[in-house]
């Protein structure tokens, strides 16, 4: 990864399974209960993105078994 600058923040999970929040943040529905650490509106797209469009071969890196 290339920056312009070295004002970046990553957050990078590697996980075997999907993300879940904690059960007992969670309602008898899934959905989280008012003293989680975090609301499902906190959780948001990102927006603007630019898209590359381009011909060619690029080097793809594939982590598998370890």
């Amino acid at each position: 990864m290339e920056f312009d600058t070295e004002q970046n923040r990553l957050f990078i999970v590697e996980s075997f399974s999907p993300l879940r929040p904690p059960k007992r943040y969670l309602n008898q529905f899934g959905q989280l209960m008012e003293h989680a650490p975090y609301c499902e509106r906190d959780l948001r797209l990102p927006q603007n993105l630019q898209t590359y469009d381009e011909y060619g071969d690029f080097k793809v890196l594939i982590k598998k078994q370890g």
